[in-house]
């Protein structure tokens, strides 16, 4: 590394820095997050011993005819001939169709912006409908295409309306604290994509399964009546994540979306004459979150008379937000100190308060080791 030249790099904390001082890992991460735009992200440099990794701003965006001829090669929607048993999971997703790319949630415990950038991309209405004419005309179909849908299935056709005040900005998410006044949200490409995808011959049925925003969905009534009249199943998949305001915040998440979000849906069921569900996911010990912020979720349950089928015991995916806060215990907007969730028995019970009627209660101590 002696000649190398990192004059046009930005130089993040060491290996060595960070084996010394596991604080510098929420710099890190919040540097790294803020170039995440390949409009004006610069490369970043970390060294390590004699050697450094480079990394380099990401790459642009495919969109448009681009973006709708890599979908419309000729995939065979069969898993790998090497498979001699079917493969779990596989059913659930061959009658799927990618509508979109890219999310701009920003949300500090996943890694969609990382994978597939910031800046949503979608294909055309044009090139969507063609596949559902091939997928139909296929000898397994049978009338139902499964999702339609990405990352966030109801920010299809939104685009950053201000390309120039985009192309300078280094927020981490486009939709929080609030929907960027340059966001635009495209609810009439939106309505056409679902309108025509129900007419395409052969379909009976089109579901939307990939996760919806619930702030946007509130924000574009029409496409909500549209998705819940025709669109679900019997049950839609929510992610609320959890209901404290300050967990929230930390985990780049709106408050108070949910319960809007929750009564308007029981309203446009009703009106549609259909008795359909929501299907809500909490994360359990979140960085900063105790038992004492778990518990307004566990008393919103019982308000709202709920018995969870599942919940999300936190993981700290690597390179996210989440991971810094569990790894430093700051809190990544203030950077100042929070209590992490690390024991196993503590997390069980976190667990166990969304649960209370599934979970077993543990033996004396069987859960008294540490992570």
């Amino acid at each position: 590394t002696a000649a190398a030249d990192f004059s046009d790099c930005i130089v993040l904390p060491s290996w060595e820095e960070l084996q010394a001082d596991k604080t510098h890992l929420m710099r890190l991460t919040k540097v790294v997050e803020a170039q995440q735009t390949p409009y004006c992200g610069k490369r970043l440099v970390q060294l390590h011993g004699n050697r450094a990794v480079l990394m380099e701003p990401p790459a642009f965006p495919i969109d448009g005819p681009d973006l709708d001829a890599l979908y419309e090669l000729p995939f065979q929607r069969a898993a790998h001939p090497s498979y001699t048993q079917p493969v779990p999971g596989f059913a659930t997703i061959k009658d799927s169709i990618i509508v979109s790319r890219g999310c701009a949630g920003g949300c500090t415990f996943c890694g969609l912006g990382f994978h597939q950038g910031k800046f949503l991309s979608s294909r055309s209405v044009g090139s969507v409908m063609k596949e559902i004419r091939t997928l139909a005309k296929s000898e397994s179909f049978r009338g139902t295409v499964s999702d339609l849908g990405g990352p966030t299935a109801n920010l299809y056709a939104a685009k950053n309306g201000h390309v120039d005040a985009c192309k300078k900005c280094h927020r981490p998410s486009c939709l929080w604290p609030s929907i960027c006044p340059h966001f635009g949200i495209d609810e009439k490409s939106g309505l056409e994509l679902l309108r025509g995808a129900r007419q395409q011959p052969g379909v009976k049925h089109v579901f939307v399964q990939s996760g919806i925003r619930m702030d946007v969905a509130l924000r574009t009534p029409e496409y909500m009546k549209q998705l819940v009249q025709h669109h679900v199943s019997g049950h839609m998949k929510v992610a609320p994540e959890h209901m404290h305001p300050e967990v929230l915040r930390r985990m780049r998440k709106p408050a108070g979306d949910f319960p809007a979000f929750l009564e308007k849906f029981f309203e446009l069921s009703e009106e549609a004459g259909k008795e359909q569900y929501l299907v809500p996911y909490f994360i359990s010990s979140f960085p900063g979150c105790t038992e004492k912020e778990m518990g307004a979720v566990e008393e919103f349950l019982k308000k709202e008379n709920w018995n969870l089928q599942q919940v999300q015991d936190f993981i700290p995916l690597p390179m996210t937000g989440s991971a810094a806060m569990y790894v430093t215990g700051l809190d990544i907007n203030s950077e100042l100190p929070i209590p992490v969730v690390r024991n196993a028995g503590d997390r069980e019970r976190q667990k166990r308060m969304l649960r209370p009627n599934q979970d077993p209660k543990p033996r004396a101590g069987q859960l008294d080791t540490v992570d």
